[in-house]
């Protein structure tokens, strides 16, 4: 017992100094990983009761699965153990324990494997997902005139009218567009009434937009098609309004939206007629349903701080310096803020996603190495423990390959009993994964059938070398030693 307690004890150790050099790396790299906006992620790190806690919990597993089976073999019968041992055979117990553990590892592993293929399908179909408009060569900066020297509307006016000029005439610009709010980065609602309809009895039913103040090439430079009507026309005097099919869809249920009209804020407001309908776009993310919006033209209602948006020909990042100094040229005091590419803002939105498919797909690495090196240590230890079987079912006229597909198929049904273990649990846990997912269903069988396939070629990959080592007994030596 104490020979058996104290190597365990030590492979205890060292596979706890191991496993802390590799935390240390793995804490390093899920921090580098961590969405940008994720909070406090510079405080994480491997403190002293993760450390310790970590320690004794990998001293108490190397005792306790050491303990067992030392109290096991001192209290095995001596006489029974040796006949068995002559025999080539372990004790029925014993190797049901055993398969019952790599059965329940390989169970774990599909768990793990069919998490994080559904959570890297989520994140591939939020890339290509289509969110309504295009991002591609386009490049945005934010420009805010100071009050003190723009103090009326007539200012702010000349000045995004000179800015949206020399944006469009810089050099590969194709489009150039101004808007108040970017799709992705925020939101400005206000509540409307519609000409014609009864005021709301109550502030619940007051109906809310999303409103955006654009300049007339922003539909064309976002690449956002018009279902109905049209775009704003230069300098329009009229006040118009563009809508999206989700407000005309809501408020304007089996009817034309194109000629009616709304009002923003008090019965002092004008009215405000809707001259066209934009296709929707999912500007809280491809997870988020479209929200009714509507687009005014900036000259109609005009606002401190919009963005400039550049529609290039190809790399928007090397206009970035061209766009700060068009604007320098027009006021050295207003600095054009976030330039970067509007891919970027994507990419961010799925920083959450691309982080879960990651952690998933590493922990499912893990667990899947370790299914294959338990296969593996019970298939060899199998082998060892029938030589003298294998000796005798050679002798008796078995071929190697008899023996190969005997090896085989046992390490294959502790896989195939795994499998239908795991693929049971892998459904009860794909429905908390429900809220994380796009594009995929919690139970898809695609994904179920793929990990199902990669552990069954694993598990016959870790009994290969097994099998092929008992097909190299000989039966002579196998059958002298009993």
């Amino acid at each position: 017992v104490r020979q058996l307690l104290t190597e365990s004890l030590l492979l205890a150790v060292i596979g706890g100094a191991l496993g802390v050099l590799f935390g240390i790396w793995a804490v390093d790299a899920l921090v580098a990983l961590a969405p940008s906006n994720a909070p406090r992620v510079d405080e994480v790190g491997l403190d002293a009761t993760v450390f310790a806690f970590a320690a004794v919990l990998t001293l108490g597993t190397g005792v306790l699965f050491g303990l067992a089976p030392a109290l096991h073999s001192s209290r095995s019968d001596v006489t029974q153990s040796l006949k068995d041992g002559g025999r080539g055979s372990a004790g029925a117990s014993g190797r049901t324990l055993r398969r019952v553990l790599i059965a329940a590892e390989i169970a774990v592993a599909l768990v793990l494997l069919t998490g994080g293929g559904l959570l890297l399908q989520t994140f591939v179909r939020l890339q290509s997902a289509d969110l309504g408009f295009d991002p591609t060569n386009v490049l945005v900066g934010f420009v805010n005139p100071p009050r003190t020297a723009y103090d009326t509307a007539a200012k702010h006016l000349a000045f995004y009218d000179q800015v949206l000029e020399k944006a469009s005439a810089l050099p590969g610009v194709q489009k150039a567009a101004l808007a108040s709010v970017l799709p992705l980065s925020g939101d400005s609602d206000t509540s409307f009434s519609i000409e014609g309809r009864p005021a709301p009895r109550s502030q619940s039913e007051t109906p809310v937009t999303w409103y955006r103040l654009v300049s007339a090439s922003y539909f064309e430079t976002m690449g956002m098609p018009l279902r109905r009507g049209r775009g704003f026309a230069e300098r329009e005097a009229a006040p118009s309004v563009v809508v999206n099919e989700t407000m005309a869809r809501t408020f304007f249920p089996g009817e034309d939206p194109i000629g009616r009209r709304v009002r923003f804020g008090g019965p002092k407001t004008p009215w405000f007629n809707i001259v066209g309908v934009v296709a929707d776009a999912r500007v809280r993310g491809a997870r988020e349903a479209a929200r009714v919006e509507t687009f005014i033209p900036y000259w109609q209602l005009t606002v401190a701080g919009m963005n400039i948006i550049l529609k290039t020909a190809s790399s928007p990042t090397r206009l970035a310096v061209p766009l700060k100094q068009a604007v320098y040229s027009i006021d050295a005091d207003v600095p054009v803020s976030a330039v970067a590419p509007l891919s970027d803002s994507v990419t961010d939105s799925i920083d959450q996603p691309r982080f879960f498919a990651t952690l998933a797909g590493a922990f499912a690495v893990v667990a899947l190495i370790l299914a294959a090196i338990g296969i593996y240590g019970v298939m060899a230890y199998a082998v060892s423990q029938r030589t003298t079987e294998i000796g005798v079912r050679m002798a008796l006229g078995a071929t190697p390959a008899d023996v190969f597909r005997i090896v085989i198929g046992d390490g294959l049904r502790l896989a195939v009993i795994g499998i239908v273990v795991g693929s049971v649990a892998s459904l009860l846990v794909a429905q908390w994964l429900t809220t994380l997912l796009f594009g995929v269903r919690p139970g898809d069988p695609l994904t179920l059938a793929a990990t199902a396939g990669v552990l069954l070629f694993v598990s016959a990959l870790a009994s290969f070398i097994p099998a092929r080592r008992a097909t190299r007994v000989d039966p002579m030596v196998a059958l002298r030693a009993e």
